[in-house]
């Protein structure tokens, strides 16, 4: 029985974590594209318009052009990892239901 409450709690807090983590990359998705549509409607010719792009505390000039698709490789990369975690949402979604169950099934055979 203690496994299967350990096994529960850790489940659970995993999951949180995941919900967490899956809105933290929403957001960073949504800051991207709004980045990428200001540059979009504020830069008329992207390669020849430099911007400065943050890398930390310092700030380095870069090429429009350059910056949007760089942006456009971090969305892709942020999409993926947001899939990947949309897996394992559903792994740990499964094993709460069955530990859920687990659970259910010890209380009726105490009783």
């Amino acid at each position: 029985m203690a496994e299967v409450e350990e096994k529960y709690a850790r489940t659970q807090a995993d999951l949180q974590l995941v919900h967490s983590q899956i809105g933290s990359k929403k957001r960073e998705i949504k800051l991207i594209e709004a980045t990428t549509a200001q540059l979009k409607e504020q830069v008329s010719d992207p390669e020849s318009t430099t911007v400065w792009k943050g890398i930390g505390k310092m700030f380095v000039a870069t090429d429009a052009g350059v910056y949007t698709r760089s942006l456009e490789k971090e969305k892709k990369d942020v999409e993926e990892q947001i899939s990947a975690l949309g897996k394992k949402q559903q792994y740990l979604e499964n094993t709460f239901k069955n530990v859920n169950n687990a659970i259910s099934e010890l209380m009726s055979r105490s009783n």
